[in-house]
Formats: structure tokens, sequence, C-alpha cells
């Protein structure tokens, strides 16, 4: 399976985050203030995140604004996302994987630092400084999480090699692995889990943005609902295995298993 869609993630973020029916606070009148505002023009397409204090002209504009403003965070953001999402595809590989006769057991994942390419690609949530800040913080949230969930993957001696099991040779060729959903491997999903997302977010943008517990908890959902389907429909494939048969001694011994072999995957092989 691809990294999820940008549109799949900014949608499921948008409607959790409208689920919450955030009711604007009224705009306090001053004396400063005109009689009458002229309201800004609302973004065609803009999703309804708040609602409006009152139907004058103030809070009309305060929602208008406030709209298109957490909606372009959103659309930016899941952007980010999704562009870092696509580069674990293209360039993280599976590294060091014990081979023995047909199981398959250990290893580990190496990924490129992914919150340089979710800040860069999320410009499309504003390029200020306040959103500047977001989206550092969100990338910086969102590599956290996912770093750690990487640091605990291993494969839990999974038959990917049945030719391993008794081959006519000295040494085993180099032989990819039968793929397998990367559901299989042992790994902590909790911390992509929306409950720690959220909490990850949430302690990065507290204090920065208002009603940052709300946006914290929508993007969680999000990319956890991604993140679930994608475990399952994700293949581990490329995995190239290869060592020695120690046993192999034609003609008393023409068959033997491959013992202490090793297995590295070639880039683009989470599929």
């Amino acid at each position: 399976m691809p990294a999820p869609q940008a549109a799949v993630l900014n949608a499921a973020a948008v409607a959790k985050f409208q689920s919450f029916r955030i009711q604007l606070p009224a705009v306090r009148a001053t004396a400063s203030m005109p009689s009458k505002v002229s309201l800004p023009k609302a973004m065609v397409g803009t999703p309804e995140l708040f609602r409006a204090a009152s139907t004058g002209s103030q809070d009309i504009s305060k929602q208008r604004q406030m709209n298109d403003q957490y909606a372009k965070l959103f659309q930016g953001l899941s952007n980010g996302i999704a562009s870092g999402w696509q580069l674990f595809h293209s360039s993280a590989t599976l590294v060091n994987v014990t081979i023995s006769a047909v199981a398959a057991t250990g290893g580990s994942i190496v990924c490129p630092n992914l919150q340089q390419i979710i800040y860069l690609q999320s410009s499309a949530a504003g390029t200020g400084q306040w959103e500047a800040k977001i989206r550092e913080r969100v990338a910086a949230s969102f590599w956290s999480c996912w770093k750690q969930m990487l640091d605990s993957v291993s494969v839990p001696g999974l038959p990917w090699y049945p030719a391993f099991a008794a081959l006519p040779m000295p040494v085993a060729p180099p032989t990819p692995n039968v793929p397998m959903p990367f559901v299989t491997l042992n790994k902590n999903a909790l911390e992509m889990a929306a409950s720690t997302l959220k909490s990850t977010f949430s302690i990065s943008l507290q204090g920065s943005m208002d009603y940052a517990a709300q946006f914290s908890e929508a993007l969680a959902a999000s990319i956890d609902a991604s993140f679930q389907v994608w475990m399952v429909q994700t293949l581990v494939t490329k995995v190239l295995g290869t060592g020695p048969v120690p046993t192999f001694a034609p003609p008393y011994v023409p068959v033997g298993p491959v013992v202490g072999g090793v297995g590295n995957m070639i880039p683009g092989g989470f599929l």
C-alpha cells in the first residue's frame, strides 16, 4: 500500500474537528470599533470548522477568519505528513535480519529523518511566523512517535525463506523473502495510536494556538485511522536473504539448511 493520501488525512482530521462543534466567543465591541464591519470573503470550499457566536457581522467575520486559518493548517499539515510517509516508502530499509533455515528473526528499520520534509511540504498551512511554528512542532511530534514505533520493530521468526530449509549448495544465493504484511512484525503500535499522538501534539502545541487540544485530537485521529489500514495493507518485501549451509557435504549430505544467514532489504521494499 502506498503512503496515505493527503486528501484522506485532511478529510478525516476536518471531520473530527467539526464534531466538536466549537462555538467562538463573541467579539467584544469597543469604542474604537466601526459600527459596521466589512466581512471577509469566505474561501471557496472552506469547511465550517467553527460556529459564530452570533449573526452579527463582527462574529461572522471572526468565524470566517478562523475557518480559513485552521482549514489551511489541516490541509498543509496533511500534505506534509503524507510526503514524509511517502519518503519512508521510497527509502526505508529493514536490515540485519537473522536467518535460520526458513525462519527470519530480529532486524531493525533504517529510515531517514522525516521531520524536515514534513515541515517543508506543509507550507500550504502558511509561511508566517505563527504557522511556521505550528508546522515545526507538528513535524517534530509526528517524527518522534513514528521513530519510536520504528525502533520497536523486529521480525518474530516468520517463515520468509522456505527454500532455505534444504539447499543443495554451500551458500544460499540472495533470495527475496516471502512478502508479508507489516502488521505481522513485532512492534509497539501504541506509539502511533490516537491517544499517544494526541498527547504528543497537545504538549507541543499548548500555548501556541487556540483550541490546541481539539486540533491535536483531530489530527491524531486522522493519522491513527490511516496507520491502522496501512499496517494491514503494506507488504514487507525485497528482504534479500543469504547465508552458509554448514552441513552441506556431498555426496554424503547433499542438502542442508541455512544457518546464521542474514537478510537486508532493498530500498523500496515496503509496498
